[in-house]
Formats: structure tokens, sequence, C-alpha cells
């Protein structure tokens, strides 16, 4: 092969396969044995290039998966946000007497901290509440609805100024024949009756009054 390139000028041989790629190589003027050579350095740079593009082929569409991938993640992580319009926009309720408290389901509890849920607890004279969630009569046979769009929990203090009022339904702290609302400041007290609910955890939520993360009162309140 070698011998065969040696007897042409190197320019003249790179000219010939720069036509090559233009022209088949049987319209060349040169011996078939360079013709012969010229289209086996002409297929071996094709199947070269057909290599690269190959590669560049597979980088390109590993590219594109990779970017499926990601958009999917982002629209699923999308996905599990609440909306605006699905959050508690106003966790403060104003009872009877004209006093402010923030509803929430108690979860977890300890002698320093109650770990909760707080809700929105919308009552039937709450009528833009009412139409924005288009609640209806049904929807509020007690006349009451818990609004409780998502499940996330937050920590508020205990301390020894704490007050804690409750029913207690079977006498077990007031020594009443009936039910009836009890006061303490014992922690120990209110630990107690908690756990006298399935697993410790109240199925309606209590109603709280807040300073600075630190718990002011606790109050439960009876429920039709």
């Amino acid at each position: 092969m070698k011998k065969l390139i040696s007897d042409y000028e190197d320019e003249k041989v790179d000219a010939l396969i720069r036509k090559a790629v233009k022209e088949e190589a049987e319209n060349i003027n040169a011996p078939d044995r360079i013709k012969e050579e010229i289209d086996e350095k002409i297929g071996r740079n094709h199947i070269m290039s057909k290599n690269v593009n190959k590669k560049i082929g597979i980088y390109i569409l590993a590219g594109i998966i990779l970017l499926v991938i990601i958009i999917a993640i982002s629209v699923i992580a999308t996905g599990k946000k609440v909306p605006q319009s699905g959050e508690v926009s106003n966790p403060t309720f104003t009872d009877e007497d004209g006093k402010v408290y923030v509803a929430a389901f108690l979860k977890e509890m300890t002698e320093n901290n109650l770990m909760v849920d707080v809700i929105e607890f919308i009552t039937d004279d709450n009528e833009e509440k009412i139409r924005e969630l288009n609640l209806t009569e049904d929807d509020m046979p007690d006349g009451y609805y818990i609004y409780n769009p998502d499940t996330e929990t937050i920590v508020w203090k205990l301390d020894a100024q704490t007050v804690y009022t409750f029913i207690d339904w079977n006498g077990d702290f007031s020594d009443s024949e009936y039910p009836e609302e009890y006061t303490t400041t014992d922690v120990q007290e209110f630990k107690k009756y908690i756990e006298t609910y399935e697993n410790a955890t109240p199925g309606m939520p209590f109603f709280f009054q807040i300073e600075d993360d630190v718990i002011r009162l606790v109050l439960e309140k009876p429920f039709a």
C-alpha cells in the first residue's frame, strides 16, 4: 500500500481523496489499485464518521432522557406542594365569648412540648370562608367544619404557667359524677388525661393560646 501511494505526490493523493468524497471512485482518472486504496480510505473515514455520529447520537439521547427525568421530578415535586388556596390561611378561632385561639390536633406530648397539626376551625357564621370553600349545610351538620389541607406538624413549648382546661368525662380528676370542665396547671394530670384517648391522640381539635411559641392555655371544647 505504501508503494502505491509513493507513485503519487502526497498532495495529489489528498486531492483525489477529496474528489472521491463528491464522486464515485470509478469516475476518477486513476489506476484501479489507486481507486481501491482511495475507496478503502474513504470507507475507513466513513466508518469512523458513523461511529462518531453514533456516539454523538447516544450522548444527545442520554441528555434528552436526563432532561425528561429532571422535568418529571420537578412536576412531581410541584404537584406535592399545597397551593396557596389550599393552605390554612387563618388558623385563629374566636369563640362566642370573643376569645381568640389557634385550633390544632394534638399529635404528641412530652412534659415540655406539644406537637400539633394546626387546622382552620370554621363555624357557620364564617360566611366568607364558607363561600371560599363552597361548603354546604351537609358539610357542617353540627355547625362547624374542620379544614385541614395538610398534616404538617409544629412544636409548641409548655412551661409551669401553662393552664390546661379539659373535659373530665368520667370524673377521674374532679370526682364528679357527670362530665365537667376541669382546669389544672399540672402537666402530669393533663398528660394522664390525654392518655385516656386511643394512642394518646384525641380525635377532635384542642384550642390554644400561644405567646412566643409557648402555650399559655390549652382548652378542650365539647363537640356534638
